[in-house]
């Protein structure tokens, strides 16, 4: 995952339910990047303000691109294979490798894969996900407006830093 925040912005519109969807869309090389970028893909019409229907109209693309074998639903491995493709390059570099998971995260991801498996098939189909992005649309559009602005992400967390990015001095001795 490129940062936190990325990572929520793609959850508000249902990565919750399946983080392979949760990853940036494929862009231009050049063009924003982090959660400014995956915003501006998500914000169809550029108002700045995602709704619910842009927000399900990106989320629906992105399944079918994860989907490889067009049958409507996600295996795992498709969902952790969506995950690792590798970010866009520019014209003509050849593409760098595809990162790989640690152990922590394929096993976050494939909590959240069952999770998201209503049914229990071993499958992840849209309609499984739907309800899920739509709980958390409603949890991130904190002022109740029907749309998601910038403001309203929530902030990355400081993992184990300090307010300057530096590691936390050790606790005093006792």
């Amino acid at each position: 995952m490129r940062t936190i925040r990325s990572a929520l912005l793609g959850t508000a519109l249902a990565a919750v339910a399946l983080p392979a969807l949760a990853q940036p869309a494929p862009q231009s090389p050049g063009g924003p990047r982090g959660p400014a970028g995956m915003f501006a893909r998500i914000d169809a019409n550029g108002d700045g303000r995602i709704t619910q229907d842009e927000g399900w109209s990106f989320l629906q693309a992105r399944f079918a691109e994860a989907d490889r074998n067009k049958d409507g639903a996600l295996a795992l491995e498709e969902a952790t294979s969506a995950r690792l493709m590798p970010p866009p390059t520019a014209a003509g570099a050849p593409p760098p490798p595809p990162r790989e998971m640690g152990p922590m995260q394929a096993r976050m991801v494939a909590m959240m894969f069952r999770a998201a498996d209503a049914n229990r098939d071993g499958r992840v189909a849209l309609d499984e996900v739907r309800p899920l992005a739509e709980a958390r649309f409603r949890a991130m559009d904190a002022n109740g407006d029907n749309g998601i602005t910038m403001d309203e992400l929530p902030l990355r967390p400081r993992h184990h830093r300090g307010p300057h990015g530096d590691r936390p001095e050790a606790p005093p001795p006792r």
